[in-house]
């Protein structure tokens, strides 16, 4: 009788053991759809289609996967130097600065879901002068999503 408690017992254990440790292991969440705008009004437009395609994934929008990975999302920073320009140091933005034109579209689409800010590190007056008149001639401006007001730049 008494080996069968312990047996019954060492049964209890382990099963236990495993119920606990599966529940206390993270289950992956579902990212949180993109806010719709209220009537009130909005500083983000709607997305024109859904957030993912009926068909295959490989076929992903560039607003799909930014709806996809940023929809619940509500502020993001990103740097300027080596991420959205092409220059790699502050000294090389003293002389120019230039928008990679891969990222162009997708800082747009970024500035729809997200309270989206540019920020980085500058060396004087011309650096900064030189990195807002970049990002204004790549168009970044006149969508309204992105605003001037939204980058910051630090002086050294």
């Amino acid at each position: 009788g008494s080996f069968g408690a312990v047996a019954g017992f060492a049964i209890a254990v382990v099963f236990a053991w495993k119920f606990l440790r599966s529940s206390s292991t993270p289950r992956p969440r579902r990212p949180a759809a993109p806010k719709r705008p209220s009537a009130a009004g909005s500083a983000a437009p709607a997305p024109d289609g859904p957030a993912e395609p009926a068909g295959d994934s490989a076929t992903l929008t560039t607003r799909q996967i930014v709806a996809r990975r940023l929809g619940g999302c509500r502020r993001v920073t990103c740097q300027l130097i080596g991420i959205v320009f092409e220059e790699k140091t502050p000294e090389e933005l003293q002389n120019h600065a230039t928008v990679k034109p891969s990222v162009v579209e997708l800082l747009l689409e970024i500035s729809k879901y997200c309270d989206f800010y540019l920020m980085e590190t500058v060396l004087d007056d011309k650096s900064e002068e030189n990195a807002l008149m970049a990002l204004e001639n790549a168009g970044l401006f006149k969508s309204g999503g992105l605003m001037k007001e939204k980058v910051t730049t630090l002086h050294q």
